[in-house]
């Protein structure tokens, strides 16, 4: 089977910038049309796309609002008339130790990172369903297998992926739809930046068995695999793309 996703629509939240945008980029490769969801503008995710012909269109959305992402997912079938692909890669990681760490923050990350990809899928399945062929592929995180301090919630809302992902895939199967969930190590973003969170970057990597910084392009090919026909039976497993981080 082809790796080709010429005909495929596909969703990518989270992208405007960093991993999102990388995505686009290898699925405009690779033939695809897009849908970039963020909370930010597109432009230059836009001028991306288009260098490799691919159609692409965005729409600004907050994805922890099941109203606005609907009206987004009404928009792609609108411009395209289905949605093959999802990718869910919008998230946020802010650190903050256990004394820190009150009701109100635990509840926006679970919220940003969890329940909104409990939300993109809610609205795309139906779409998916009608013709009986999906590819979901949601972001948790190689932290959830280390020790790592500052970092409790996080850890929680990306477990909590996992187990969407699994659960999800088990009610879909029977569909035409897989689910899936990749797992990278620390990937310096503009959006880590920030926050000042690209100070961890370091420490990591000399915990990798590669030993070199993690970008964003290093999980494109494992997400264009997934999107594909090529990996029509594989489903339900979370799949680390890590520099050896974690040894499964």
């Amino acid at each position: 089977m082809s790796n080709s996703l010429k005909g495929r629509v596909a969703v990518v939240t989270g992208a405007a910038r960093g991993i999102g945008q990388a995505i686009v980029r290898g699925l405009a490769a690779q033939g695809a049309s897009i849908v970039g969801i963020d909370l930010l503008n597109c432009d230059d995710t836009a001028a991306i796309a288009a260098q490799h012909g691919a159609d692409f269109i965005s729409q600004i959305a907050d994805l922890t609002d099941e109203n606005a992402v609907g009206a987004a997912m009404d928009k792609v079938v609108e411009h395209f008339g289905r949605c093959d692909i999802l990718i869910n890669c919008a998230g946020i990681l802010p650190r903050m130790e256990w004394d820190e760490l009150d009701l109100a923050s635990w509840n926006r990350l679970i919220t940003v990172n969890a329940t909104s990809q409990f939300i993109t899928c809610k609205a795309a399945i139906p779409i998916m369903r009608k013709n009986s062929y999906g590819r979901i592929i949601n972001f948790t995180a190689a932290i959830v297998q280390t020790p790592a301090t500052g970092f409790i919630s996080y850890m929680a809302s990306k477990m909590a992926v996992i187990g969407l992902t699994r659960g999800l895939a088990t009610e879909m199967g029977a569909h035409g739809i897989t689910v899936n969930a990749v797992s990278p190590s620390f990937v310096t973003t503009p959006g880590q930046v920030e926050v000042g969170n690209d100070s961890i970057q370091p420490f990591v990597t000399q915990q990798q068995a590669i030993k070199r910084d993690q970008v964003p392009d290093d999980i494109v090919g494992l997400i264009t695999f997934l999107a594909s026909d090529a990996a029509s039976f594989i489903t339900a497993q979370t799949i680390h793309a890590d520099g050896g981080l974690t040894y499964h």
